[in-house]
């Protein structure tokens, strides 16, 4: 038999994405032969491993400590495939993980994985346009659900003598559970003493020790997990949504696993699910105050044979829609870049020249240039060390002088973004001005004074955007000092306010 490919997969832990991703890959249940040998590393390890020969998937990775390998993989011609199936840009809250994602060096990181890839990976059109702002090669590869997981597993009985009503979730989604916690107290003290909700992998504390709710401690395989899920006979699986930007970009997981295991479901009436399901027949779609999902669930458990009738119905659909034998073979096709290129590696003398022809040379007089013994200012680099994938560069902004970036908001109303400023350790004396503006608008200022300038330090930059027009924002340099402003991104430009010229990336991440 033919040797199949290598693939590593690069992850920042065994995540319950990372698992179905390998999952989908790795093995062939039509022809009984794997697809492909894979190959897993964390993140953690890649940053200082050996790693780069073989062809290299990463999956939604962003931890800071792989920066520097991902400028490596692009200026040695590596090709890799990027994974990505939640819009992290767009975490704007206050969890712990949207704090993260937040984090200045993690959307750097992100950034530059994302723009470096051969190829970019998403579940959506619509998360596909939001990602080709950083890389044109984006592919949209489909969900799927592997009904081999069910294989072997008895009829289950359709009376057990409970009305079982399940979810699954994570303490991340606690904020989407809170949605639905009043509902449930309400349920399980009025519809009847046969009705039990069941979780699995999280629950909402204050529902802990209710006589009429159990919970499951998280199962990390896969497999076993949806055939555990299977063998508890629910009635309903619930999967509560808040609608924001950011779940606007999800994937309909929860329909998925629920209608594969026939399970009828009750889901938020919000973008990802409004797509999916089909209110009434495949599921129901219910708005989110706890009063519309206490009368749904009332409503619906006094027809058991109907709810499983819709249960029957979404099994179909998925089946239909979302075997994993076809996403199989989307997933390889948009994987072929990766696994057939051989990577092009520029000699010296090639990569002076390319670089002559596309940088402009005056430009980078204005910019400081990451060196062994530290930064060094307003010198010309080596030819083909320079730029957001080479050296780490920040530009160089005298007193009185401005730089400006042209951005394009990816949603209306309230965004996040950090910059970084290196004083050299000195202490400016005056006021770093920040302004956005957009068209027809008034400008947004954010300015620091004196004290409030320091080295090294992140200034989260939080405005209200307009409309979805592009924005331009300035930084001014009201100091008494030079001042470098690190390039945090990898697109667009930032345009000098005393010259006019402009260098590749942005300070703006």
């Amino acid at each position: 038999m033919e040797e199949q490919p290598l693939l590593v997969t690069v992850t920042d832990g065994m995540t319950s994405t990372s698992r179905l991703v390998e999952h989908c890959l790795r093995w062939s249940a039509e022809t009984g032969a794997p697809t492909l040998r894979l190959s897993t590393i964390e993140s953690c390890i890649f940053a200082d491993s050996d790693v780069g020969g073989e062809a290299l998937l990463m999956i939604r990775v962003a931890d800071p400590s792989i920066w520097k390998k991902i400028h490596k993989l692009v200026n040695t011609g590596m090709p890799y495939a990027y994974f990505i199936d939640d819009n992290f840009w767009l975490l704007l809250g206050k969890t712990p993980l949207d704090i993260y994602y937040q984090d200045f060096s993690v959307r750097r990181t992100l950034e530059a994985a994302v723009s470096g890839a051969t190829v970019v990976l998403c579940h959506s059109e619509r998360f596909k346009k939001f990602l080709q702002a950083y890389n044109v090669n984006v592919a949209v590869v489909p969900a799927y659900f592997d009904f081999s997981c069910l294989d072997g597993l008895p009829v289950v009985p359709e009376n057990v003598g409970e009305r079982r009503i399940g979810i699954v979730a994570n303490a991340s989604r606690s904020e989407d559970l809170a949605i639905i916690v009043p509902a449930i107290r309400a349920v399980a003290d009025e519809a009847g003493d046969d009705v039990f909700f069941e979780f699995f992998g999280y629950i909402p504390p204050e529902l802990l020790g209710h006589p009429k709710i159990r919970y499951f401690e998280p199962i990390d395989d896969y497999r076993t997990f949806i055939r555990a899920q299977y063998s508890r006979n629910w009635l309903l699986g619930l999967s509560p949504l808040r609608e924001n930007a950011f779940s606007a970009y999800k994937s309909n997981n929860k329909f998925r696993e629920f209608g594969g295991c026939s399970i009828a479901g009750i889901y938020s009436d919000v973008t990802v699910y409004r797509e999916s399901v089909v209110d009434g027949e495949t599921g129901w779609l219910v708005g989110n105050t706890p009063d519309a999902w206490r009368q749904k669930m009332l409503d619906v458990l006094k027809q058991p044979d109907f709810v499983r009738k819709v249960g029957a119905n979404a099994h179909v659909e998925v089946k239909t829609r979302y075997n994993i034998s076809a996403v199989r073979r989307s997933w390889l096709a948009a994987l072929r870049p990766v696994l057939e290129h051989k990577p092009k590696r520029l000699s010296r003398l090639q990569q002076r020249f390319k670089a002559l022809f596309q940088r402009d040379l005056s430009a980078v007089r204005n910019v400081f240039f990451a060196k062994a013994k530290g930064w060094e200012l307003g010198l010309r680099p080596p030819f083909g060390d320079s730029g957001f994938h080479g050296a780490q560069v920040m530009f160089k902004l005298m007193p009185g002088d401005s730089i400006s970036t042209e951005l394009l908001p990816p949603l209306d109303g309230a965004f996040h973004w950090s910059f970084v400023i290196a004083t050299f350790k000195a202490s400016p004396r005056g006021r770093i001005v920040v302004e956005v503006m957009g068209e027809g608008a008034e400008p947004s200022t954010f300015e620091l004074k004196d004290d409030e300038i320091r080295d090294n330090a992140t200034y989260p930059l939080e405005v209200n955007l307009f409309d979805g027009h592009p924005v331009s924002v300035r930084l001014s340099n009201h100091t008494d000092s030079p001042l470098g402003i690190y390039a945090l991104s990898p697109n667009g430009s930032t345009r000098f306010g005393s010259s006019g010229k402009s260098f590749v990336g942005r300070f703006i991440v």
